[in-house]
């Protein structure tokens, strides 16, 4: 049965019946299933009417959530959590908005806080504006890790000659075209003096000889187009401590299905099992 089938079977008993005896549904009256019917929509219009997260919020009332494409009726305690409202908050005023992404954030940080029982730098490919970077950072209290945390992007987009064929066909688009805009200086502005922080700019695969740890805990990934992501991965496997976290931020987002496939093979060829997660995002380690 389908998620929404199990979860319409456990609210509406005639749901129940519909998947165990598709049938004997068929033989009931047309009022009965003009009834169905209406209950269904009845539930679909109460899913997409929760209440988005709102960053000032500590709280939520009631168990329902509704954010960043994720709908679920299972409480998010981490709201509560002081510490993630704090690296939350510190996400936003780096980029001076917040783009709803608190589950993503909560699992990332989750990630972070493992790979610091690990020996090894951090690294982010596709830092963008910072906000996920400043949210770690926050929550790790990064100053006093004596680490390094390693920032990368082209701060202004994707590189056209990057996008595949099949990528510029499902919408991925270069610099302005793809609403990126160059960020590179308000970027320094926020993280430049931060103590363990080093901020690079270019185009991956060019850019990854600029890092220059040699032992790396965690590696978040977020570059939009699956050619630069898999050379990313590549050029970390070595650097990877055993055990080392690798979060990939677009794994199963619709849209981005290359990257999936493209990370799926990468996989195989390295013997991984990749964490499909349902924020869309997938977390692997290095065995």
């Amino acid at each position: 049965m389908s998620q929404t089938v199990r979860l319409l079977s456990k609210i509406f008993p005639p749901v129940r019946r519909l998947a165990e005896d598709h049938v004997a549904l068929h033989k009931q009256s047309r009022d009965e299933l003009k009834k169905l019917r209406k209950s269904y929509i009845s539930l679909q219009e109460r899913c997409h009417n929760l209440e988005p997260w709102q960053p000032e919020r500590a709280r939520l009332e009631g168990p329902a959530f509704r954010a960043d494409s994720l709908s679920t009726s299972h409480t998010p305690g981490f709201l509560q959590d002081a510490g993630f409202i704090a690296a939350y908050q510190a996400g936003v005023d780096a980029i001076g908005e917040d783009f709803n992404w608190p589950w993503r954030v909560h699992i990332a940080l989750w990630v972070a806080r493992q790979a610091l029982e690990l020996r090894g730098d951090f690294v982010e490919c596709g830092a963008g504006r910072g906000f996920l970077s400043a949210a770690v950072q926050q929550y790790l209290d990064w100053p006093n890790t004596s680490r390094t945390f390693w920032m990368l992007d082209t701060f202004d987009g994707l590189v056209e000659s990057q996008i595949s064929r099949e990528e510029k066909a499902i919408g991925r688009k270069a610099g302005k075209e793809g609403n990126f805009y160059e960020c590179a200086e308000a970027v320094r502005k926020v993280f430049a003096h931060r103590q363990g922080v080093r901020i690079v700019r270019g185009m991956i695969p060019d850019s990854l000889t600029e890092v220059t740890s040699e032992e790396v805990a965690f590696c978040s990934i977020d570059l939009n187009c699956a050619a630069p992501e898999i050379e990313s991965g590549d050029f970390f496997w070595d650097r990877l401590v055993h055990g080392a976290y690798v979060l990939l931020d677009d794994y199963s987002h619709n849209g981005f299905e290359p990257q999936r496939v493209a990370w799926d093979q990468f996989a195989a060829r390295h013997s991984l099992q990749i964490l499909n997660l349902p924020t869309g995002q997938g977390l692997w380690r290095k065995p």
